[in-house]
């Protein structure tokens, strides 16, 4: 379970990769409009205002929240419900702007204070035999009849015991040989160690490597604020065309690709195909950085260039998805990466870029 706070003060739209089953929607404003689709599929889009559970069957991977009103001072706390386990800790009263206050809980609280009566648990006293406690005058009879055992002071007499006499252990402690552990000397280069010279030698050669600030290339472009991602859905024939202008002095990698289609799809990949068309958006990755990339994402038809290759979702009317979450292409200065999807019968499809610039 998972709980974001969103202010409120300005209209936006929002994508999210956390997967789920639902939401509840712990405080809402009156007169506010605000839409969640998981996963780009506009068939499980769901109001804000209509339920403040909302729940899915199937789980979702990702999703988007549009807010069409802006209402300053004001912050909607939405919960994610990452398992169906948690739909069970959610209320399950109807939707409404939770209002209240401090002074008014306090009352309550006073009020509830009053009609609570303590119990004096230090002086309880129980009366007559109904209780089934022993009484004292038996606890006394019982304690006559108890032999304490003086356990300090317990003599073994004779061999009877099997315990090995004061006279033997001094025997054989008479032939056990000590040994000064705390000066021992190694002599010579015999025993195969190396000298102190020669370690102090070595330690000048060894560079130190703080180990816990080693992160994946992929998260440390996240940190530099170098990684991009760009999604969006189509419906039958579409392309898609990466350029790294001229200029630039920029290096590309397309970290990874993620499609999903409902019907079976087509994806042929071009390298430098021209052309133009319209410009895509392009997000930060790193929350809050409104750095612009240097290359540019548009869709529209273009010109092909050269054949890498291509691959299909065979999807039978489901949704089905092609992902690969690793580094798969570079892409240098003045040249361009090209997906071209076709659909023999158009179908509602998604896709997901996530590239990285240097």
């Amino acid at each position: 379970m998972q709980e974001i706070h969103l202010k409120l003060d300005q209209k936006f739209t929002r994508n999210f990769n956390i997967e789920g089953y639902g939401f509840f929607i712990k405080n809402l404003p009156s007169n506010f409009e605000a839409y969640i689709i998981p996963d780009n599929d506009t068939a499980r889009l769901r109001s804000l205002q209509s339920s403040r559970v909302i729940k899915y069957e199937e789980k979702f991977r990702r999703f988007r929240l549009t807010t069409l009103t802006a209402l300053s001072g004001k912050t909607l706390l939405l919960i994610v419900a990452e398992t169906l386990e948690d739909f069970q800790q959610f209320p399950t009263n109807d939707n409404g702007e939770i209002s209240g206050s401090i002074s008014e809980t306090n009352v309550i609280l006073h009020s509830i204070d009053n009609k609570i009566y303590k119990a004096d648990t230090d002086n309880v006293i129980i009366s007559g035999n109904s209780a089934g406690l022993a009484s004292e005058s038996t606890l006394s009879s019982i304690d006559n009849h108890i032999t304490k055992a003086d356990t300090d002071n317990v003599i073994i007499s004779g061999n009877s015991a099997g315990l090995a006499s004061e006279s033997t252990l001094s025997s054989i402690d008479n032939h056990i040989t000590k040994a000064d552990t705390d000066n021992v000397i190694l002599s010579g280069n015999n025993a195969g160690i190396a000298t102190e010279s020669t370690l102090s030698s070595i330690n000048s050669k060894i560079t130190t490597c703080n180990t816990e600030q080693i992160k994946t290339f992929f998260d440390y472009q996240v940190l530099q604020g170098k990684s991009f991602f760009t999604m969006d859905t189509f419906n039958g024939n579409y392309e898609i065309l990466i350029s790294n202008p001229t200029g630039s002095g920029k290096k590309l990698y397309l970290a990874s690709y993620y499609f999903t289609a409902k019907q079976d799809t087509n994806i042929e990949i071009y390298s430098d195909s021209t052309g133009s068309g319209s410009n895509l958006l392009i997000s930060n990755r790193q929350i809050g950085n409104t750095t612009s990339p240097n290359f540019t994402i548009q869709t529209g038809n273009f010109t092909t260039g050269t054949l890498l290759g291509d691959m299909q979702i065979f999807a039978n009317n489901k949704y089905r998805a092609s992902l690969n979450d690793t580094g798969l292409f570079e892409i240098l200065e003045g040249h361009s990466l090209h997906f071209k999807f076709s659909q023999s019968t158009a179908g509602d499809a998604t896709y997901d870029l996530i590239i990285i610039e240097i």
